[in-house]
Order: structure tokens, then sequence, then C-alpha cells
């Protein structure tokens, strides 16, 4: 299955997270298509820019399958899983080309992570951002926090 879609039109690259039955949130598959899918169209000579957006009308991205997360087994599986997510955030950010987050919807934890790693983040006048998990004591991964400070401030990261 295909977690993740790649289309390129005129040297813009339009890659859609896949899954709008789950509110495009990530696991293991989808991690490792965006590592691989950003990763080659660094190296694309012929795409000038990406967009990143979700499937679906109410979410970009909703973060973390939970589902997978509580099927861990053993910490080595939660490791790998979070040196996925990891991977998939370089690979954004190692993207050196004009990168924008299309937030077609709400986004949540990592999916706030993702746009974070974006150039330019458009959300529409529906879309809900935040960091639920955070209510939980949950710690966000610190390069979410450092991008998110720089781009709204400290005072509305906090609010989130």
């Amino acid at each position: 299955m295909n977690f993740v879609n790649l289309k390129i039109e005129q040297e813009i690259a339009t890659v859609t997270l896949n899954r709008p039955e789950k509110h495009n949130s990530f696991n293991s598959g989808m991690l490792k298509e965006l590592k691989q899918i950003f990763t080659e169209l660094a190296e694309d000579k012929q795409v000038r820019a990406a967009i990143l957006t979700g499937a679906g009308e109410k979410s970009f991205c909703s973060g973390v399958d939970l589902n997978e997360m509580v099927a861990f087994s053993s910490m080595e599986q939660a490791r790998d899983f979070a040196l996925l997510l990891e991977d998939a955030n370089m690979a954004l950010l190692q993207f050196h080309k004009p990168l924008i987050a299309a937030m077609n919807g709400h986004a949540f934890g990592g999916g706030d992570g993702l746009a974070s790693s974006a150039d330019v983040r458009l959300l529409t006048p529906e879309a809900k951002i935040g960091f639920p998990a955070a209510r939980l004591g949950a710690v966000l991964p610190m390069g979410c926090t450092l991008r998110l400070n720089a781009i709204i401030g400290s005072g509305h990261s906090r609010e989130l």
C-alpha cells in the first residue's frame, strides 16, 4: 500500500500523506516512504519545489498512529519507530528546495512537527493545530520544539 502519494507536475512535487481513514496519522510504512521520497526529490534536478499535504478534507496529519504504538512489544520497537520519525523529519529538513506544508485540515503532534520542517505553512480556516499529548505529560521531540518556537515564539508554543 502507498502510504504516501507523489505527483510531479511542472517542476513541482506534490507529496500527499495517504491515510485519510486514520486522519493521515503516520505509521512505520508512511515514515519510510516519506524519507525515501524526500531523499529522492532532493536529488531530482527536475523538481524545483514541493508541497506536502494530506489526503481527505479533515486532517493534514494527526501525528503518530497510536494503534501502532500500543502494539509495540519492546523498547527496541519504540526506539526504532522514534528513529524512523527522526529520519523522516531529517529528510524534510535536508530538502534544500522550497517546501510548502498545505495543511488542508487538522494537524496534531507529529503532524505539526512535519509541518514545522517546511519553509511555509498554509492552513485552511477550519484547521486546528496542537499537541494534545503534552497535556498528558508527554515530552515533544527537541527538534520539533525548537522549530516551533522559532516559527511562532515561545509564548504561543506554550499555549499549544
